[in-house]
């Protein structure tokens, strides 16, 4: 077979399937990795230079990142709601009012409020954890697929860690 005979653009289109075959068929192998292996930074470096896996990192990052003020915002929200009311309970006082049981409710209101928020932030949080998963497992990122297992999320960390040195 003499591969001058071929245009160069034959034979570039005809590696490029090549090289993206054999990709995927790293990528499927290295699907459920334990750990990060010299094999898998080595894959990782590959697919930030060939795929577009770190556009689905800016994308995830961007979405946490929009998640986050929005959480932040509400919270303070909350918190200026309720520093309002303790305002109010203190400016009558100031006049003369005893308030002790109405103040220390607003207290307990306000520290519930902010528990109960705090809470809502780890659930969201948590989802955003979930989101990332999803999208990099999607994009076949080696040891990406949800889960809550916490040693499987600690390598989730390091392989984004990895990715983004190569961002």
């Amino acid at each position: 077979l003499d591969l001058a005979q071929f245009q160069a653009s034959v034979v570039n289109e005809v590696r490029s399937e090549f090289k993206t075959q054999q990709l995927d068929q790293q990528l499927q192998a290295h699907a459920r990795i334990s750990k990060l292996t010299p094999d898998v930074e080595t894959l990782l470096d590959r697919m930030t230079k060939e795929t577009d896996v770190l556009a689905t990192l800016a994308r995830c990052q961007a979405n946490q990142n929009a998640k986050e003020r929005e959480l932040w915002a509400q919270r303070q929200a909350l918190k200026k709601e309720h520093d309002g009311v303790l305002a109010s309970i203190h400016a009558r006082e100031a006049l003369g009012a005893k308030l002790p049981a109405e103040k220390r409710q607003a207290e307990q209101d306000a520290r519930d409020a902010l528990v109960r928020m705090d809470r809502l932030v780890l659930r969201e949080m948590d989802g955003q954890v979930r989101k990332v998963q999803e999208a990099l497992a999607k994009v076949r990122v080696p040891g990406f697929y949800v889960t809550k297992d916490p040693a499987q999320i600690k390598l989730q960390r390091q392989i984004l860690a990895r990715l983004q040195q190569n961002a």
